[in-house]
């Protein structure tokens, strides 16, 4: 039992106010009035965005001062590798053997 459903409760006959009768009217024409407007993609969206740009143009800049500030060293040597990861990284020959399986399925009487 609630407060509001005791007898000897002054709010007993108090209830919650409900929602305005056209309330259902301004929001159903809210939002066709929005329905009906024209809304960009997210590529344009994003494209237009001046922070989405400015950062674009500056991760370009960077990777192309990146690329022209590394200098083209002499080619390294290529490393031979050691017993250990020989062994470890070879592959075991595949047996090119095979047992033939009958899949047919025999009629049970």
């Amino acid at each position: 039992m609630t407060d509001h459903e005791r007898p000897d409760s002054p709010f007993g006959k108090l209830r919650p106010p409900g929602p305005p009768d056209e309330l259902e009217a301004r929001v159903l024409a809210a939002a066709q009035l929005a329905l009906a407007q024209p809304r960009p993609d997210p590529w344009e969206r994003t494209w237009r965005s001046s922070w989405f740009r400015l950062s674009w143009a500056a991760v370009f800049l960077a990777l192309v001062v990146g690329h022209l500030a590394v200098p083209d060293g002499p080619p390294l040597p290529a490393s031979t590798p050691t017993v250990a990861r020989r062994e470890t990284a070879s592959i075991p020959e595949i047996a090119l053997v095979f047992v033939p399986v009958d899949l047919t399925v025999a009629s049970v009487r």
